[in-house]
């Protein structure tokens, strides 16, 4: 699977528009549809993003406004050209975000993708790859690969060639020397009471 090529609201508004808020009137009037949006992220704005063919919408809609057509007579214009059908707008995080959910090093993240472990949902305009849901799950899966000593045979496994016995046996060898290690942390003091 290759993975999709999308853009930013904020980049067909840097890039293409000499009209000011024209993409959020397309979006209102339903010609310029999301098809992922990135993390909720504090004293940040949440990124949106469309597929790359929303830039010739755009350009389109931008050469109609400059023509002395009215928002209403580009909508009629341009529902011709857009698409009726709503798509389903997915979650997707960037690979620094992945890193800390998952828990491990960029590095381990861009092993994983040369490997083809995991492979991106899409990619922005600047080359940045854009994960969803189940390839944080299948990162999950593999940290806990990495953490139990299967990191070097993760592809083995994830395509079933790992015998269950012996994986079972190795598996349960570092439960039983976490729960040892568990046991010999010292106890920590309890708070007082008030």
């Amino acid at each position: 699977m290759s993975a999709r090529r999308v853009t930013t609201r904020a980049a067909l508004d840097r890039d293409l528009t000499a009209e000011p808020d024209l993409t959020k009137r397309l979006v209102k009037l339903r010609l310029l549809v999301p098809v992922a949006r990135g993390p909720r992220l504090p004293r940040t704005a949440r990124a949106v993003y469309y597929d790359l063919g929303a830039r010739d919408l755009v350009e389109r809609a931008a050469t109609f406004v400059a023509a002395g057509y009215a928002t209403k007579d580009i909508a009629h214009l341009l529902g011709k050209l857009a698409t009726n059908d709503k798509p389903r707008v997915i979650a997707v995080i960037g690979r620094e975000a992945l890193a800390d959910r998952v828990a491990v090093a960029e590095e381990r993240i861009d092993a994983w993708l040369d490997a083809g472990l995991i492979e991106p949902w899409g990619v922005d305009e600047g080359g940045a790859a854009l994960f969803a849901r189940v390839e944080i799950k299948r990162a999950r899966l593999l940290a806990a690969l990495d953490c139990v000593g299967f990191g070097e045979r993760a592809g083995d496994w994830l395509a079933g060639g790992i015998e269950r016995a012996a994986a079972r046996r190795h598996i349960t060898a570092v439960a039983d020397a976490a729960r040892l290690l568990l046991r010999s942390l010292p106890k920590s003091p309890r708070a007082p009471q008030k």
